[in-house]
């Protein structure tokens, strides 16, 4: 069976708007999932500063690490004299024995 062009137009058509819906749908899921993933990367950086702390506590580190730590969790300062100064330092207690 031959299809006339108008068939094949048609059938082309179809294709082509599903694969754009796909390629719009893919781009969406992505613009819904980097902010989602760049929430948990700071929340995980923000929350590995307990563990941190307890390791420069216990553990002997050279002064260098230590320095190397101190500068890694340095954007973390911004948070003093804010409210979120207290809750931070309260978390950075559980991890450090007083």
């Amino acid at each position: 069976m031959v299809a006339n062009s108008k068939e094949v137009g048609f059938c082309f058509m179809l294709r082509g708007s599903i694969v754009m819906d796909e390629t719009s749908e893919k781009s969406t899921s992505w613009i819904a999932f980097f902010p989602a993933v760049l929430l948990m990367a700071i929340l995980l950086y923000v929350l590995s500063i307990g563990p941190a702390a307890m390791v420069c506590e216990k553990a002997n580190i050279s002064p260098g690490a230590m320095r190397a730590a101190d500068t890694f969790y340095s954007p973390l300062r911004w948070l003093e004299k804010t409210p979120l100064e207290k809750p931070l330092v309260l978390y950075i207690s559980l991890w450090v024995a007083q």
